[in-house]
């Protein structure tokens, strides 16, 4: 070897990526990275230079001289990983997603934009409210104190993930430039009854697939694809709705595109706000087989106010309005598919009292989907009927309810709904209810099943289960 040749190869060691852990196989045992004295002195040295130096462009082109398989045996400094995936802007995709950014308010992340604005002062001060407080108080997984706090767990799940249920990590390049940190589990050669089936989880404000909700899809035997939102863990970028709607776009068009899945064989499951990405990639990819969303909300703006000072509630709405928008109920309500809400009947997070199932906002996500669906059930009359069932604490407040209706038979909700799709097509919204009384309306909603819980246990298996949804045949 050349002089030349020797110095590059040693330039490439030291610049190369930060070496974590081996994976184990079925001939040997996985271990972590130990390195030597020499090893530790250069990494003190290298962790004062900027994590966007030369060294990451240094070390991208040394590890495409390596295969992807090979690759898959390491955990390394996610930067220097090789993209797996590339989302190029369709022109479907992109017309959905400039409707949904023009409905939804959310204003460009850039403070040049805000100088054509005619208000610039209370703008700036919106601005800079949404990317050092709100930002953070939104995502608090996003913010590098967490991280550095479980950076041993999310090590110690990813390889959990890889060696004992077969994973694929893979890095996805969405539409706007940000990097997202995936992994896949397939069980579609397996001898698991749902297999054929895989399922996308979007995890909650501070919660990553390597510790999240991807265990209860896995427990049932489904394929799995867990991603980290925008600026979680190894995932670039930051959690605003605009990188949100690119992120969800690009994890679903890689299922269908590189993972060979069709949108039939593809459900959809969020926890918390993970439900935002989960009702815009619902509405992006509208043939999905189904969505499960548990402990969600319709909007955050009513949760944001609740916990900031009433002095600050106009300008608190302002500024979610404009940056932080996540408008679950609007969205989902474009996806006409099978829907689920899991709602736990002690959460104290999307609760404005916490723990009062009457304050839980997934009520109000419940009854304004079905609003979309169904108008016609939905009148002064039932309205606080509905609440009224929706609050119930316990089932003996519920069958107190119940004995108060006054309603003439009982239908078999499932029957009857079937039957006016039969006669009048599944297309919503559905004219369905005109002729019913009180009674009989609250027994066609059938979305909410509860959950006695409070908001941050893992869902149990028995609780995860596909959405009642009309029969066409």
């Amino acid at each position: 070897m050349t002089e030349t040749g020797t110095k590059k190869s040693l330039l490439d060691c030291l610049l190369g990526p930060k070496l974590y852990y081996i994976y184990g196989s079925k001939d040997r045992p996985g271990s972590k990275y130990r390195s030597n004295a020499t090893e530790r002195y250069c990494n003190s040295l290298l962790s004062l230079e900027s994590e966007k130096s030369e060294a990451n462009s240094k070390a991208r082109v040394l590890c495409q001289q390596f295969s992807n398989k090979m690759l898959t045996q390491y955990d390394f400094d996610f930067t220097a990983w090789p993209v797996d995936y590339y989302k190029t802007n369709d022109v479907v995709s992109s017309q959905k997603i400039s409707a949904l950014e023009s409905s939804s308010n959310n204003k460009k992340q850039d403070l040049f934009s805000l100088i054509i604005d005619t208000n610039i002062p209370v703008e700036i001060i919106k601005y800079c409210l949404a990317h050092v407080f709100g930002r953070r108080a939104v995502y608090p997984g996003s913010t590098a104190f967490i991280q550095m706090c479980i950076a041993e767990y999310l090590s110690d799940g990813r390889r959990k993930l890889i060696e004992e249920v077969g994973g694929k990590r893979a890095k996805l390049r969405t539409a706007d430039g940000n990097n997202i940190d995936s992994v896949f589990v397939d069980r579609r050669n397996s001898d698991k009854e749902n297999g054929e089936i895989l399922v996308i989880c979007s995890e909650g404000n501070a919660g990553y697939y390597e510790v999240g909700c991807m265990d209860t899809p896995l427990t049932c035997g489904y394929s799995v694809l867990g991603w980290n939102h925008p600026g979680f863990a190894n995932s670039s970028g930051l959690p605003f709705p605009a990188s949100e709607t690119s992120a969800i776009d690009a994890v679903i068009s890689y299922a269908i595109s590189s993972l060979n899945f069709e949108p039939r064989d593809i459900i959809l499951y969020s926890w918390s706000i993970g439900g935002y990405s989960l009702s815009v990639g619902a509405m992006l990819y509208p043939n999905i087989k189904a969505v499960i969303l548990d402990a969600s909300f319709d909007h955050i703006l009513p949760l944001a106010v609740d916990r900031m000072p009433s002095s600050l509630s106009g300008l608190t709405k302002g500024t979610v309005t404009d940056y932080i928008n996540l408008n679950v109920a609007e969205n989902l309500s474009k996806y006409h598919g099978p829907v689920l809400l899991i709602r736990r009947l002690h959460d104290e997070i999307i609760s404005i009292e916490p723990g009062n199932i009457a304050t839980n906002r997934g009520n109000d996500l419940a009854i304004q989907l079905l609003e979309s669906r169904y108008p016609c059930l939905f009148d002064n009359d039932t309205m606080p009927v509905i609440r009224a069932w929706l609050s119930a604490a316990d089932k003996k407040e519920r069958l107190t309810v119940w004995n108060n209706l006054q309603f003439e038979k009982d239908i078999n909700a499932e029957t009857y709904v079937d039957q006016y799709v039969l006669k009048h097509g599944l297309k919503f919204p559905m004219e369905i209810g005109k002729n019913l009384d009180q009674g009989s309306k609250i027994q066609v909603t059938k979305y909410v099943v509860d959950f006695d819980s409070v908001h941050c246990t893992p869902l149990p298996v028995a609780n995860f289960q596909l959405p009642w949804f009309h029969d066409e045949e």
